[in-house]
């Protein structure tokens, strides 16, 4: 009610319209009433009200109500932004909430991210009295005599939150005046600091990572290892798509860890989905597994899996040879009474490699070509009469290399997609 009031008093100064949002949660008796009394406020300062109400029904088992709560009440918010082609949203969190943040950060050991608490501008959301403390507050609304209700949960201790606030911070704070700012103060020290470590990162994924496509890095293991330990995981995080989450201590560790004692082949998931391979001397990062079974391929249609397209045709090229493993003239005699089947490659998989007289475990094959585990979890073959005649983009089976004697000829094409 305070920043509403500040709000609505500087409006017509700096040129800007209010709009408010309620958002009732449902999860108390009070909360109707609550919902009326600042629609009452509204109609009195002319400001135009939005009033939403959230079904707890709707929540997940696993979700606290506060995460609940939070996660939707934004989401309403950000349609409503929409809705009336508003700029920003404007929140009330105060210094009292960043000391509350902070604390409940290092109950969670969240780490160095964590203690930067709020933010004062997140996207399209400001906090325009996050440097104000709650005295300061109080202050200004007996001052200007500004209208407000209690959240009768706030004295509720059994939230964690509530706890902090009522058996640590209060407390605290009554003994010693300057502890809120302290707490504020490790906040902003901690954003500088962050925001030195994320430019840190951010120059050297452009200076040292290869895309080699969308959602997979490639980066050299002696490159990352050059790198504080903080910063090795960092530049990890970030292109896992953790540039903005908090992560726990354990996140960090269990990172930290891996980079330092993984060996060839080791595999670590993250939570985003994505995985980090030590593959020699390289890390690479994807989220690119898929899951395919197998398609019958007609000549001269294209088949998409994922970014990458296959295709074979009848041609009247007699290049015998192709330097490109993408593009393959073979023999077509067995295309001609047999149909082509796309599918993944099986463990017991055997095939003739170009130039050798005898069949090998394509297994190991994969393995001779230093094939990493994230291709050979991907890798296809073109099957045709129950033969595989492609290992598709590495290498043409012997049974179907052009001679002098061939007098039919089928081109093999692979190659990405344009997005």
């Amino acid at each position: 009610m305070a920043l509403l009031y500040l709000l609505n008093l500087v409006q017509e100064q700096f040129h800007f319209s209010l709009h408010v949002g309620h958002v009732n949660h449902g999860l108390r008796g009070l909360s109707d009433a609550d919902a009326k009394f600042v629609e009452s406020q509204c109609v009195q300062w002319g400001i135009p009200f939005h009033g939403m109400k959230l079904d707890p029904s709707t929540k997940v088992r696993k979700k606290s109500p506060e995460a609940w709560a939070r996660e939707e009440r934004y989401k309403v918010l950000r349609d409503l932004l929409k809705t009336v082609n508003g700029d920003c949203i404007v929140t009330a969190h105060h210094a009292n909430d960043q000391a509350e943040t902070i604390l409940f950060r290092l109950q969670q050991k969240s780490g160095l991210d964590g203690l930067r608490g709020i933010h004062e501008k997140q996207g399209e959301i400001i906090r325009p009295l996050l440097r104000f403390n709650r005295n300061e507050i109080d202050s200004y609304i007996r001052e200007n005599s500004i209208p407000y209700v209690e959240d009768e949960t706030n004295v509720d201790t059994s939230f964690p939150r509530n706890f902090i606030r009522h058996q640590i911070l209060k407390p605290w704070d009554e003994k010693d005046p300057y502890f809120i700012d302290s707490l504020v103060t490790i906040s902003q020290e901690s954003d500088q600091l962050v925001r030195f470590m994320n430019q840190i990162t951010s120059e050297f994924i452009s200076s040292n990572v290869r895309c080699q496509n969308a959602g997979n890095y490639v980066i050299q293991c002696n490159s990352l290892s050059s790198l504080p330990d903080l910063i090795q995981s960092r530049v990890i995080k970030t292109l896992a798509g953790y540039s903005v989450t908090p992560w726990r201590k354990y996140q960090w560790k269990d990172l930290s860890r891996f980079l330092i004692s993984a060996g060839t082949g080791d595999i670590l998931t993250l939570q985003s989905g994505f995985r980090l391979l030590r593959d020699r001397d390289n890390w690479i990062l994807s989220n690119q597994k898929f899951s395919f079974g197998k398609t019958l391929m007609n000549p001269g249609e294209s088949i998409q899996v994922n970014d990458v397209c296959f295709e074979w045709d009848w041609t009247s090229a007699k290049r015998e040879f192709s330097k490109n493993p993408m593009t393959e003239i073979i023999d077509g005699s067995l295309l001609k009474d047999n149909a082509a089947i796309l599918r993944h490659w099986r463990s017991g998989d055997r095939f003739q490699p170009y130039g050798m007289k005898h069949s090998k475990k394509l297994s190991d094959f994969l393995t001779d070509e230093k094939i990493n585990r994230f291709d050979k979890e991907n890798q296809l073959v073109l099957e045709v009469g129950n033969d595989i005649i492609w290992v598709c983009g590495l290498r043409i089976s012997n049974q179907v290399k052009v001679t002098r004697q061939s007098q039919a000829f089928v081109s093999l094409t692979m190659g990405f997609s344009e997005v």
